[in-house]
């Protein structure tokens, strides 16, 4: 699959591009919804439609180029 071919994909299809489990992508979502790092932000990268037991959508683009700077050092921080 082209992965820019579509905008939205499901959970598994998002974590096959990023070479990740599904599980492994989901905990990340829910880790930095926890820690408000803002990699991972909702509405932006993910959406879930409907209950808690909905799927999640990721955007491919938005959501490969969080990947790519993760852990990335924030311009201006200091220690």
């Amino acid at each position: 699959m082209n992965t820019i071919a579509r905008k939205w994909v499901k959970t598994f299809d998002m974590a096959v591009m990023l070479g990740m489990s599904p599980i492994a992508l989901l905990r990340k979502a829910q880790k930095d919804r926890e820690s408000n790092a803002g990699y991972l932000i909702k509405g932006v990268h993910y959406n879930q439609l409907g209950d808690k037991n909905s799927p999640f959508y990721w955007n491919v683009e938005l959501t490969l180029q969080a990947f790519e700077n993760w852990g990335a050092p924030i311009s201006g921080a200091t220690k």
